[in-house]
């Protein structure tokens, strides 16, 4: 039933997408970021393959889909038991989550009788999963500069997070939104649910906007910018509608890069400034 699958590059996977749903064992990154040495187990059925996916590959076999279907299904579920205390705070049993996972990528909805935490479990564990994290390996260094900002009113750091975010590619930028939409909604319930805006970017921060594996970073700087990591996402959950000020992106692919530039020689003149 159950059997674990060889490793295979996003670049090697792309061709074969078309593949996807008739392989006995579709192509997926075999370990989660978060825990890198377990390896992740598949049905031998996925007819809908959406965990351990890149979010082109998500694209091309769900042309159309902002927010993948099983994250769409997750987000729709817990809106209706936003006031339970502690969602996405208490874990889910991992039997259960698994379950989902399977139900999801079978194309099946949430079966009757799941659990909030469940569904909120499986809902972090996609994210968990990416082989890139939603906001980019490449604008890591981008959003932890903006976010060490000294700045009591958050105003500055607000600002700066918005310039980074109009350099993500567009899928990202879409599911971005849809996403700190949904946790806003969450952190606005904080009274019942206890899961503040602060609380969740301590759930989401590491999952959302980490460093490479490869990225030669100093321990005691890793760990302030673990802090600064939640900072972000506090503050794109908190202040969401400056952040991401627009539903899409209306822009060409020279001025993204323009702009990337642009970004890449500021952070070069600090660099060199300190």
């Amino acid at each position: 039933f159950l059997s674990p699958l060889s490793y295979s590059s996003p670049l090697a996977r792309v061709p074969s997408l078309a593949l996807l749903t008739s392989l006995p064992h579709s192509p997926i990154l075999p370990f989660s970021r978060s825990s890198p040495g377990i390896p992740m187990y598949v049905p031998a059925s996925r007819t809908h393959p959406q965990f351990g996916l890149s979010l082109m590959e998500l694209r091309a076999l769900y042309p159309g889909h902002r927010v993948p279907p099983a994250v769409k299904s997750c987000m729709q579920y817990l809106s209706d038991r936003v006031d339970v205390e502690g969602i996405f705070r208490v874990p889910g049993r991992q039997t259960d989550i698994f379950e989902l996972k399977l139900a999801f990528e079978q194309g099946e909805e949430i079966p009757e009788g799941t659990g909030p935490f469940t569904v909120a479990g499986a809902m972090s564990q996609f994210f968990r999963e990416l082989p890139e994290p939603l906001l980019t390996h490449e604008l890591y260094l981008s959003f932890i500069q903006a976010a060490a900002v000294s700045d009591d009113s958050g105003d500055a750091i607000v600002r700066g997070l918005a310039q980074v975010v109009e350099l993500l590619p567009q899928p990202n930028y879409e599911f971005a939104y849809d996403l700190m939409e949904f946790l806003a909604f969450v952190a606005a319930h904080g009274e019942q649910n206890r899961m503040s805006a602060k609380n969740l970017s301590l759930v989401f921060g590491a999952s959302l906007l980490d460093p490479p594996l490869s990225a030669a970073i100093d321990v005691k700087m890793h760990a302030f910018n673990i802090k600064l990591q939640s900072v972000v996402v506090e503050l794109m959950i908190s202040r969401m509608a400056e952040v991401f000020p627009h539903r899409t992106l209306n822009r060409s692919a020279s001025e993204v890069q323009k702009r990337r530039r642009m970004m890449m020689l500021s952070l070069d003149a600090e660099d060199e400034a300190g």
